[in-house]
């Protein structure tokens, strides 16, 4: 699995901590959204770390594992169903994510569209 890194010429222009990641297969919840001037990545808490320290020190912790990566257009943003029907969810090539944003990120992430 890789890791985050920024990559030569570009910029991080936002992260945010602690983004909440519904799924059912992984031990972790949270990771990190991270965004450039290229790019979207989305890096999941290791499973361990929360295991060691506990969900109180994981706002604290920047995940680094690459779980996806994109070009900010291929990344687009639906509203969630059902019991998230009032989340949003990130897309990736019109696929759900899982990941769920905020309306600050959203707002940002449309400037480069």
């Amino acid at each position: 699995m890789a890791r985050f890194a920024l990559q030569e010429g570009e910029n991080l222009l936002s992260l945010k901590r602690r983004a909440y990641w519904k799924n059912l297969r992984h031990a972790s919840n949270f990771g990190t959204l991270y965004l450039t001037d290229k790019r979207i990545v989305f890096c999941s808490t290791a499973g361990w770390k929360l295991v060691l320290l506990g969900q109180i020190f994981d706002s604290f912790i920047k995940s680094a594992n690459i779980r996806w990566e994109a070009e900010h257009s291929r990344v687009g943003v639906i509203d969630g169903n059902g019991m998230y029907s009032k989340l949003k969810f990130l897309t990736l090539d019109g696929e759900n994510t899982n990941v769920v944003v905020e309306e600050d990120f959203i707002n940002l992430m449309n400037t480069f569209k």
